[in-house]
């Protein structure tokens, strides 16, 4: 039973950097990150790659996080991972969306090394990286 509850609760702490992806969608396409240029002939990391969404979808995700701290201290539910206070938990926030993007971003430059277009199915590129770079 207590491992169950702690699959659970992984789960739950890892919604920011889950959200964050969403996040970049909802928030992206201004400011193109690679700007069109290339790298060896292929693009560096393609038009679905912006600083709107970077940024944006991180903020998200880390808003998230902070909903989810402000739940979990309501219903007393102890968490040691999140910290005692909220400010103890913003740099794990921060760190989880914003390595989820970062992660998001390595995907698309090694898809675009590897020739494939955006929006082509990567396998283990478009699950891994995001969430590799999330624990980092």
């Amino acid at each position: 039973m207590v491992n169950i509850i702690i699959v659970i609760y992984s789960i739950f702490l890892f919604i920011p950097a889950f959200v964050a992806n969403p996040g970049a969608v909802i928030t992206g396409g201004h400011f193109i990150l690679d700007r069109g240029k290339t790298f060896h002939g292929k693009r560096i990391l393609g038009d679905g790659k912006s600083l709107s969404g970077f940024i944006g979808g991180s903020l998200i995700g880390v808003i998230s996080g902070i909903i989810i701290y402000y739940i979990i201290e309501f219903a007393h539910i102890g968490l040691g991972n999140y910290g005692n206070s909220i400010v103890s938990a913003l740099p794990v926030l921060f760190a989880m969306s914003f390595g989820s993007l970062t992660g998001d971003i390595t995907g698309s430059f090694i898809k675009r090394r590897l020739g494939m277009k955006r929006g082509a199915k990567g396998s283990l590129l478009d699950q891994w990286p995001f969430v590799l770079m999330s624990f980092l």
